[in-house]
Formats: structure tokens, sequence, C-alpha cells
């Protein structure tokens, strides 16, 4: 019984920390400034960071929704031109998850 509780307790915390991460939730689309954007190294790893009037945003791949081009969709946002960005996923501070930019189409 204790090796179940134990086995069940992992299962739950890996599906929670993946449906965090997940760009599946909170999908809006917003008009934004790009102010700037960089390359964050981060674990061992980076994290493409996209800096906005209207907040900042990732742009990462994502098992959930099959995507795996956040290189190249990072590379075409340039800064200080407007763009309409379809986001998902959560804005959590105190782990440093912004939402993931899925789309972009360039207003300018």
């Amino acid at each position: 019984m204790r090796t179940f509780l134990i086995i069940t307790a992992i299962i739950v915390i890996l599906v929670t920390s993946v449906l965090v991460r997940s760009s599946l939730f909170n999908r809006v689309e917003v008009k934004c400034k790009v102010t700037s954007k960089e390359s964050v190294y981060k674990r061992e790893s980076h994290e493409y960071r996209v800096y906005t009037t209207c907040g900042t945003f990732n742009v990462r791949d994502d098992v959930t929704i099959v995507r795996f081009n956040s290189a190249d969709l990072y590379g075409s946002i340039e800064p200080n031109k407007v763009y309409t960005f379809k986001v998902g996923g959560l804005r959590v501070g105190y782990l440093s998850l912004f939402p993931n930019i899925l789309q972009i189409r360039s207003e300018n």
C-alpha cells in the first residue's frame, strides 16, 4: 500500500509539473510592441524571452501542443515592432514561468 501511495504521489507531481508548463491553458491573443528579447541561460539550458508592452513571454518548444520550432519563431521576432501574439500558459512568478508564444502576426 505504501509503494502505491508513493508511486501515485510521483505521478501526480509529474503530471502537475507538465501541465503547469503546458501551453494548453489560458490561451489569449494580445497586441503588443516588442521592446527587447534575449536568450537566458537557465539550469544548463536556455530560454528565449521576449519583453513587450504587454509583459514578458517565453518562446519554447512544447510537447503538449507538438511544437518544436521555437528557435525559428524566436528568430523571426524583431524588437520595436508590433505583433499580435497568440499565447498560452500561465504566469507563475515564484517559478519564473511566463506564457508561451504560440503564433505571431506582424502588425507593421
